[in-house]
């Protein structure tokens, strides 16, 4: 209870400033850090009972989930690594490893956006995956996925050619992902965590979602790589998928927040 009212407290602080824009990107916008807490071969919602996943991720937000906790009950009393306490839900990604097989660090930023349209929170104990795994590239900033120098190029399919060293604004490898959000209403009792959120029609210009969908916050989530050039790096994913070079990243999101507390900021974003 304590840090559902402590985050009340300070939502109004993270939201403002809120940030507006044209009609292709966010109308409002809230961000904030959120470290990462692990590196483990786990996959509480496309693997529910905890064994392991098909490939090693790397965990920010909900400090339970990277050691074993895989059950919703249990992870929403865990602490978090976000800057905002009533954010304990948990955000994953491939890991990214050298040739040699060092682990690259990680720094994440996370995003909520409210699109044109008003947004419901997401449920409790809500997953998606979102990435190459829907199957859809564009290299316009504001779009589904991809890798840059944070912000300061077109997204790229993978991070083969992704070279920051001697850049001004920026010196390291991003990947990032906006999820799709508009959703169906169901939750998936498999461990398909896709088919249940889509983009609109014509997204990225146009950022509707039909009528028939319940939409969503739009997600984005950065994982700012510790590295400026690291064409030889192997991503966790890319054998499972047969690519290389960061082609299969993807993100996951798991639902633990404080519920209070993101219904809180899901308010103050539509206001």
């Amino acid at each position: 209870m304590r840090r559902i009212l402590a985050s009340a407290v300070v939502l109004a602080a993270i939201l403002l400033p809120l940030q507006t824009g044209k009609a292709a990107t966010p109308m409002k916008s809230v961000k904030f850090p959120c470290k990462t807490v692990g590196v483990a071969q786990l996959d509480p919602i496309v693997v529910p009972t905890g064994g392991p996943s098909a490939h090693e991720h790397f965990f920010a937000g909900n400090k339970g989930v990277p050691n074993g906790v895989h059950d919703y009950d249990s992870a929403i009393s865990q602490p978090t690594s976000c800057t905002f306490m009533g954010d304990t839900a948990a955000y994953w990604t491939p890991t990214l490893r050298t040739a040699t097989g060092a682990l690259v660090p990680a720094k994440v930023v996370v995003y909520y956006d409210r699109m044109a349209q008003p947004i419901t929170a997401f449920p409790p104990d809500f997953g998606m995956v979102w990435g190459y795994t829907k199957g859809v590239f564009d290299p316009k900033q504001r779009s589904y996925y991809g890798w840059n120098c944070d912000n300061t190029e077109p997204l790229k399919p993978d991070f083969s050619t992704v070279d920051c060293r001697g850049m001004s604004s920026s010196n390291v490898v991003t990947f990032r992902a906006f999820s799709p959000y508009c959703w169906d209403g169901i939750t998936p009792e498999t461990s398909n965590f896709s088919d249940h959120v889509s983009y609109p029609v014509g997204y990225p210009k146009n950022v509707n979602c039909p009528m028939v969908s319940v939409v969503l916050p739009r997600l984005r989530v950065n994982f700012n790589f510790q590295t400026q050039f690291c064409p030889d790096c192997v991503l966790a994913s890319d054998m499972q998928y047969g690519v290389t070079a960061g082609a299969s990243a993807h993100t996951d999101f798991w639902n633990t927040w404080q519920q209070s507390a993101l219904e809180g900021l899901v308010n103050q974003l539509n206001a």
